[in-house]
């Protein structure tokens, strides 16, 4: 037999529980922090695969663009190995791509505190490919709808808790 709950007990843990989402919704910088991290690093992915894991492949540069740009490209350096990028769209310098995917870079545009986040870049580069102008669209930021998605079950999560998601 199911175990009686006097309905004053119920209304104040119900009041309790709303108190509790309310005081998580007003301290959100830790899933906020937690989100940035992630977009951080797709950032990085997208550099990384000229926009193909953002769903929003960007155009090939053109064959006297590669040329011109020579030796000028960023030299990305993982594991000892050094991989020259005059081929890759939005790669002179290395510095929009790090400017969107590494914390405390040149240029970035990051302010996260407990009511959300602002992110972007002041790279002049961001503007002229998210607008695509002079030159082909290739926005260097982009928020997936899964990826949006996600972000929200964290909050949700965060807010709510496990048993709530």
């Amino acid at each position: 037999m199911p175990e009686f709950i006097a309905p004053t007990e119920r209304i104040e843990s119900f009041a309790y529980q709303i108190w509790l989402f309310g005081e998580r919704a007003e301290t959100l910088r830790p899933v906020m922090e937690e989100i940035v991290g992630k977009i951080m690093s797709r950032e990085r992915r997208m550099f990384e695969t000229r926009g193909a894991s953002s769903g929003v492949y960007w155009q090939p540069l053109q064959p006297n663009t590669i040329a011109r740009k020579g030796g000028t490209t960023f030299h990305h350096h993982r594991a000892g190995e050094r991989f020259d990028h005059p081929s890759n769209p939005l790669w002179r310098t290395g510095g929009l791509m790090r400017s969107l995917s590494e914390r405390g870079a040149k240029d970035q545009i990051l302010h996260v505190d407990d009511k959300g986040l602002e992110f972007g870049s002041r790279h002049p580069a961001a503007d002229i490919h998210q607008q695509g102008r002079g030159v082909p669209r290739r926005p260097p930021l982009v928020v997936p709808k899964k990826h949006a998605h996600e972000y929200i079950g964290m909050l949700n999560n965060f807010i709510f808790g496990e048993s709530n998601a």
